[in-house]
């Protein structure tokens, strides 16, 4: 489900965005998108909430996801991109995306989209992880994961968010991420 905040003002059409925030489990990708929702006025909508049942089945027992199951899952992020487009001029997706042919493939579906790797350091992430409660991804598998993540190379369009736990740090890279999107004629 979106999750918006309605005290901001209704941006113009030149100025519809979508950032797809997309790392490892526990970087912090639904904090950004919420940030954005409070902050920003962006939409926030969770990846995990698009995960088709079998993968879903397969986390809870600790099992891999298989090629088909992430192929499923990112159809229903681009079906649930073309949705929350119809009623929201700000979107946030938050999504690991582990594959770098999938968040192609996102791309491919939506050129105007801005796709931002939320990064954090290892202890972070298993400080987070380890915090966690009822959550699909814990510690024991998130790091049986952790190597299947590919990382953007230097080919791949995408920014960086480097998540420290700093709300202040995030709201200024936030602002030059949009400052930057602008000025290079991306709506993001």
């Amino acid at each position: 489900m979106a999750t918006s905040s309605s005290s901001h003002p209704s941006p113009t059409d030149t100025d519809r965005r979508v950032m797809v925030l997309f790392g490892l489990p526990a970087c912090g990708k639904n904090h950004v998108g919420l940030f954005l929702a409070r902050h920003y006025g962006f939409a926030f909508h969770d990846g995990d909430d698009d995960l088709p049942e079998p993968m879903r089945q397969a986390i809870l027992r600790k099992e891999v996801a298989t090629p088909e199951m992430r192929d499923a899952h990112i159809a229903n992020i681009v079906s649930r991109i073309h949705s929350l487009r119809k009623d929201h001029d700000r979107i946030a997706v938050a999504a690991a995306l582990f594959k770098q042919q999938h968040r192609a493939r996102i791309r491919k579906a939506f050129p105007d989209i801005q796709m931002v790797w939320v990064k954090a350091t290892a202890s972070l992430l298993h400080e987070r992880l380890a915090s966690r409660q009822n959550h699909l991804a814990d510690v024991a598998y998130a790091e049986k994961i952790f190597t299947h993540f590919e990382s953007p190379g230097n080919e791949e369009e995408h920014d960086v968010l480097e998540n420290d736990r700093c709300d202040a740090h995030i709201r200024k890279q936030l602002e030059d991420l949009v400052a930057y999107s602008l000025n290079n004629g991306r709506t993001m």
